[in-house]
């Protein structure tokens, strides 16, 4: 099947259709779906863990329980990388952002970001630091903390 008549039948599909089950791309969407009615930020926090986990913690060392992500790797490139990866992890404030979260909470996850591509951007030195200090898994923690809260308001 080419590639215009696949978006044909994409395009046709009815809106509430589901994707068949087959389709790899379709079966990872309902895996990180969360079941309706959990939170109302519930879709939201599931994307922004899944680039969370790209980005800080997408490959194992093997024989240890370290992991890197994205972030590690992409900051290898000098000059542009801890800047992309920076871009990449400022969806994430966005996001929390669009939330609602408090102006301290998002200045604290914009610290950790400014400090991740500060630090990253010096040779072999930040590259480790790159690998260990994993700014957007602390962001994640400082959202959920932050939504817990409020939600116990």
């Amino acid at each position: 099947m080419n590639l215009s008549s696949r978006l044909e039948r994409t395009f046709r599909r009815p809106s509430g259709a589901v994707a068949s089950r087959s389709n790899p791309l379709a079966a990872a969407a309902r895996k990180q779906t969360p079941p309706l009615g959990t939170s109302p930020h519930a879709h939201r926090l599931a994307r922004m863990e899944r680039l969370t986990q790209l980005l800080d913690e997408a490959i194992r060392i093997p024989g240890t329980r370290f992991h890197i992500g994205w972030d590690t790797i992409i900051g290898l490139i000098p000059g542009v990388g801890d800047v992309a990866t920076a871009c990449m992890s400022g969806y994430v404030i966005h996001q929390a952002w669009q939330m609602g979260v408090g102006k301290r909470t998002l200045a604290r996850m914009a610290g950790n970001i400014a400090v991740d591509m500060l630090v990253g951007s010096i040779p072999l030195v930040g590259d480790f630091f790159d690998a260990t200090f994993k700014a957007n898994r602390r962001n994640m923690r400082l959202l959920k903390r932050r939504l817990a809260v409020e939600a116990t308001r």
